[in-house]
């Protein structure tokens, strides 16, 4: 992930992130029903996305914690 993404989602609130972290995973859901059903799965991209759900979570807790400590 470049810089500039990671800065555009660093930008973003709590809902948004949550939003992207739940469209990411209902993408994930969806390679692996595709796979057991055609056969043709996510393959490599579904650790890219795992990656970016744990990105996305990872802001959600950085984000959260600023704001009860403020």
């Amino acid at each position: 992930m470049k810089a500039t993404e990671k800065q555009e989602l660093r930008d973003l609130t709590v809902e948004e992130l949550r939003e992207l972290a739940n469209s990411k995973r209902e993408q994930l859901f969806r390679g692996r029903l595709s796979q057991a059903t055609e056969g043709k799965g996510l393959g490599v991209k579904a650790r890219v996305i795992r990656r970016d759900i744990a990105r996305l979570e990872t802001l959600i807790t950085e984000k959260t914690k600023k704001a009860s400590q403020a």
